[in-house]
Order: structure tokens, then C-alpha cells, then sequence
């Protein structure tokens, strides 16, 4: 497993928390407004994040991630539903993290849940960010 944001000990100990999935080219992985109970780590392939419109059928691309990208992350904090969808560009293969791993994770490895979570929090700000900018370039 290789995503730069984990020690290679906070790696290990994650590691049997994770079951492997995969997915083919046009799945669906996260439907908007479905409740969370798996978020994952992007081993190989691509994923569309998109986001419907006020018109029916029609979404806007939020984002395109590449593989060490963190997906659903939003499980780590509340069951709300989804905001976007996301759909593999290619056949992909993840690493899932189901919320029951996670709250088992976080008892019997609560520092390194911590950094976990730091990281997690770190990327949400940047997205934000980045729908900040995009949203202002609109106005």
C-alpha cells in the first residue's frame, strides 16, 4: 500500500482494517444522497466526481482523482447522505474501509486514527478551497 500520507507503521497498522474491492470502467461507486458505510483509498485507476444540476440528467464535474486519493471520506464524520456521485473512468481498485473497521481501528489504534484523521481534514480544506475559487470565478 502506497499513499504518501501514512507512515509506513500507521500503514501497517491500517492495513488489516481494509478489505481490497474493485471496480469496472462506468460503475458507480457512490450514488448522490446514498448514506455512507465504506469510504476508500484509490490503489489504480481513475474517478469522475460529479455533481446534479437543477436539471434532471445534468451534473457538473467536481473532480478527477488519481490514485492515492481518499473517497468518501465523509464516512469518518457523519451518515449523512452523499453530495456527489462518483463513477470509476477505469477499471479501478480500492481499499475499503468499512465504518465498522473504522470505529474498530480508531479503539485499538487511537493516534494513529488521529493522524489519519488530521489528513483526511486536511484534504476536505483543500477541496473546499478549491470550490471556493470556483465559485467566485463564477460570481
Amino acid at each position: 500500500m502506497s499513499f504518501s500520507f501514512l507512515t509506513k507503521d500507521d500503514a501497517a497498522l491500517l492495513l488489516p482494517f481494509l478489505k481490497k474491492k474493485l471496480f469496472h470502467a462506468g460503475s458507480i461507486l457512490i450514488d448522490e444522497g446514498q448514506v455512507p458505510s465504506c469510504c476508500w483509498l484509490l490503489v489504480t485507476g481513475r474517478l469522475l466526481v460529479k455533481k446534479q444540476t437543477t436539471y434532471p440528467g445534468r451534473f457538473v464535474t467536481i473532480a478527477l482523482l488519481d490514485p492515492g486519493a481518499i473517497v468518501g471520506e465523509q464516512l469518518l464524520a457523519e451518515s449523512i447522505g452523499h453530495t456527489t456521485t462518483v463513477t470509476a473512468l477505469d477499471d479501478v481498485e480500492l481499499l475499503e474501509l468499512s465504518s465498522r473497521s473504522w470505529e474498530d481501528f480508531v479503539r485499538a489504534h487511537p493516534e494513529a486514527a488521529v493522524r489519519f484523521l488530521r489528513y483526511v481534514l486536511g484534504i476536505s480544506s483543500l477541496r473546499l478551497q478549491g470550490a471556493t475559487r470556483r465559485l467566485a470565478d463564477l460570481l
